[in-house]
């Protein structure tokens, strides 16, 4: 069974987010390990990015679907972590 997608949202409320809200930062937290970050898209770009380049220990996130490209199997919620090839966690995702 195929999940029936979204549909987008209007236009005007996207001009509306675009211009009156979108993220807003109050305050810059230091020396913390990690984070949720709340796209339900498993471990993307800015997951990676935020393991790799920036040094977080772990970035929490939710998957609506399971794909191996942002590295989960199944939908659920995860935390990721860079870990040493071999690990278990990781053996599915290695070559």
């Amino acid at each position: 069974m195929s999940r029936r997608a979204d549909p987008p949202p209007p236009q005007e409320f996207l001009d509306l987010c675009e211009r009156d809200e979108g993220i807003t930062i109050n305050q810059v937290v230091q020396d913390v390990d990690g984070f949720f970050i709340g796209l339900e898209q498993g471990c993307d770009g800015t997951c990676q990015e935020s393991l790799v380049k920036y040094g977080y220990r772990f970035v929490e996130a939710e998957a609506k679907y399971g794909s191996y490209d942002i590295f989960v199997r199944d939908p659920g919620k995860y935390r990721f972590t860079l870990e040493k090839i071999g690990h278990p966690n990781c053996e599915v995702f290695e070559l």
